[in-house]
């Protein structure tokens, strides 16, 4: 399911527990985050979430999986409220370890 905005990330567990970051999509990312969190956590945790791989440059991988750990907790979850090209809004929901669920109107669908 192509993103076409991601509205909101909301943390449960980790450094960012209990935190949501709210984006704009006029702006394309948040500028307001919270202080605890740089932006490539947020940006690390969004990757994660959304199940896209490392590029196959990527050199700080270990770094990179390291801040997803330390967003999430050791079993925390990242969930991401976003909308698709149809103006559809749907939940990508993903907890350490495991693979991403997505759901649409509160449906579980395949990631």
């Amino acid at each position: 399911m192509p993103v076409l905005f991601i509205k909101n990330v909301h943390y449960e567990g980790g450094v960012l527990s209990k935190k949501q970051i709210n984006f704009a999509p006029e702006i394309k990312y948040s500028h307001r985050y919270s202080p605890e969190a740089e932006k490539s956590s947020i940006i690390e945790s969004l990757r994660y979430a959304l199940d896209i791989p490392f590029g196959e440059k990527t050199r700080e991988d270990t770094y990179k999986r390291e801040l997803i750990r330390a967003c999430s907790g050791q079993c925390g979850k990242v969930t991401i409220t976003a909308i698709d090209r149809f103006g559809q809004e749907y939940e990508v929901r993903r907890i350490l370890n495991q693979q991403p669920e997505v759901l649409v109107s509160g449906i579980l669908h395949q990631a």
